[in-house]
């Protein structure tokens, strides 16, 4: 990681007060779908305040590490502090309309100050990675750390926005059944669809504000308690068999040779009739995720049952692989990339200083000992490829770049030691929802912190990768970690599901359609860090192909006839938990 980008030391501002980092209030709707909204609301809000009070110092001192940037590409933390609430305060005020009123300020907040405030932090960024002074529509911000405005005044501005939230709600409520007309308002729609926009944006941003933490000098932040086993290595080591490491299972298997099979995906949008037991169920989808299509896969062809591990990466790494750029990666694009960040392995690992590692073939290579980084910066005992390295097992983070590059040389390497012919590639979104079918999605609704173990790491069940067989929840074709413990890239570009039907969200059109550029791709699935609301089938996410940050991971597939026509032997029929095919 590069230099961080760190405001004066002499600079500091205060943190929150008590009396500003409230998150509950008793006047709520007690029943009905704006009680589930605000239930959720009150949840998410919980987990920001949670992440920012666990990881940054109370007192004064904290104001520093919340002004560093330690992604070239993102703002700091202190923007999305504001942020959050600003995202939510200015909807609010297009959905109230003229109804609108701001209701009494704290001592430490003008209205001149709010309306500033809604300017501000009105919309983050993602610039182009290739060239990051394209970037869509977002807020100016200042680039002196004494421009910003003071901790506690963003925190009465969040506070204040809370507030609002939960009050104009709970007057909604009050109002009578949900889809029922009344003076007030033409109809209750608007509202749920608000808060739940606001719900899972919060939600979004608090995965972010993870894979940032996670790029942060540990001198800004607070280190965690680790488990025994998390601490001392204890668990999945590097040794595992063939099996576990390479096996392929069929997809779509057809007794007459190849064909075509239909998969759907998306959802058709929510609706709020009166005579369903559940009128909000999904409560809310975003544009990208609708209208529901269906589309044609070609079948069979080959999944790998786990995704790629650090430690199967790592010899990519060794093999000079980030070097070999005409080899294996997209010379014309990645190549500058490459030499601008000073990529030599993924921004989840960190180089020990003074160790270094032989290669495959003896001798003492450029690339010296690496650790999986967690999330408060330490680094996980034993260095990554030592049997006692808990790491080693856990599926690697890489960009959508990086894990194409693996794949062709993966396909070299396998030819090379005459393990096959196969020609792998990473699948497509389709491709990837078929594989999916039969995975258990969770309760949206259920309480309680992480989801069940054998569900898949989603919902900060551990606040870190674990092992990619943890999972007990297989797909109905025997592929196992698909949801949870990081999203999955696919190589589908992010594009409406159906172009001709595509409607942008009223209350935030450029969600999605600002990222129709050709560069962003789809991934799938869910990190630890995703909460439960946003572990759907329907739900997509996107990155930038070279973007190296999120908590992503990937798998191999390919055709199941070799290049070039030879036999790789045969594959068993598919079954849950079914043993596939080595490669």
């Amino acid at each position: 990681m590069g230099a961080l980008e760190e405001p004066p030391l002499e600079w500091s501002r205060g943190w929150l007060p008590p009396d500003l980092s409230r998150t509950d209030d008793d006047t709520a709707p007690v029943s009905g779908p704006l009680a589930r909204a605000c239930a959720a609301l009150r949840r998410s809000w919980r987990r920001s305040d949670w992440l920012f009070q666990t990881f940054f110092a109370d007192g004064e001192p904290a104001a520093r590490p919340l002004l560093v940037k330690p992604i070239r590409l993102r703002h700091p933390f202190l923007f999305y502090l504001g942020h959050l609430p600003a995202f939510a305060h200015n909807r609010l005020q297009v959905v109230c309309g003229k109804e609108y009123r701001v209701a009494p300020l704290p001592r430490t907040l003008t209205t001149a100050q709010l309306q500033e405030l809604d300017v501000l932090f009105e919309r983050g960024m993602d610039p182009d990675v290739d060239d990051p002074t394209r970037c869509h529509r977002h807020s100016e911000v200042p680039d002196a750390a004494e421009d910003w405005p003071s901790v506690t005044m963003v925190a009465a501005y969040r506070d204040y926005v809370r507030q609002q939230m939960v009050q104009q709600l709970e007057r909604v409520a009050a109002a009578g059944d949900i889809t029922t007309p009344t003076p007030t308002t033409a109809s209750k729609e608007p509202w749920l669809r608000l808060a739940w926009m606001v719900v899972e944006h919060e939600l979004m941003h608090i995965e972010t504000l993870c894979y940032m933490l996670q790029q942060t000098d540990a001198r800004w932040k607070k280190q965690l308690e680790w488990k025994a086993e998390e601490r001392d290595g204890i668990g999945h080591g590097a040794e595992t068999t063939p099996q576990q490491r390479h096996s392929f299972v069929p997809i779509g298997a057809c007794a007459t040779g190849p064909s075509r099979t239909a998969v759907t995906l998306g959802c058709n949008p929510p609706t709020h009739a009166p005579t369903r037991p559940d009128p909000i169920s999904p409560p809310f989808l975003w544009d990208n995720e609708m209208p529901q299509v269906v589309r044609s896969v070609r079948v069979p062809y080959l999944m790998a049952v786990y995704p790629v591990t650090n430690g199967e990466y790592l010899r990519f790494v060794q093999a000079g692989g980030y070097r070999q750029v005409d080899a294996f990666w997209d010379a014309p694009s990645d190549a500058p990339w490459l030499a601008r960040e000073r990529l030599l392995w993924p921004r989840c690992w960190r180089a020990h200083p003074h160790a270094g590692q032989r290669n495959g073939a003896g001798s003492m290579d450029a690339v010296p000992a690496l650790y999986a980084l967690r999330i408060d910066g330490t680094l996980v005992p034993y260095p990554l490829g030592d049997a006692r390295c808990v790491a080693n097992d856990w599926p690697v983070y890489v960009s959508l770049a990086e894990a194409r590059a693996y794949v062709r040389w993966h396909t070299r390497e396998c030819a090379r030691r005459g393990r096959c012919r196969h020609r792998f590639r990473l699948p497509t979104e389709d491709e990837w929802q078929l594989a999916a079918d039969g995975i258990r999605y969770p309760d949206a609704d259920a309480e309680g912190n992480g989801a069940e173990p054998s569900e898949g790491n989603y919902h900060w069940g551990r606040l870190s990768p674990v092992s990619v067989r943890a999972s007990d929840n297989p797909s109905r074709y025997g592929v196992h970690d698909l949801l949870g413990n990081g999203w999955e890239w696919t190589d589908t570009v992010f594009a409406p599901l159906d172009a001709r039907r595509f409607t942008p969200t009223d209350m935030y059109p450029e969600y999605s359609q600002d990222f129709f550029d050709g560069k962003h791709y789809v991934m799938r699935g869910a990190s630890w860090a995703t909460d439960r609301q946003l572990v759907r089938p329907s739900f997509r996410n996107w990155y930038h192909a070279r973007y190296p940050y999120a908590f992503a991971k990937f798998r191999l597939v390919c055709d199941t006839a070799c290049e070039g026509g030879d036999a790789c032997g045969q594959v068993v029929a598919h079954a849950p938990n079914a043993k596939g095919r080595v490669y």
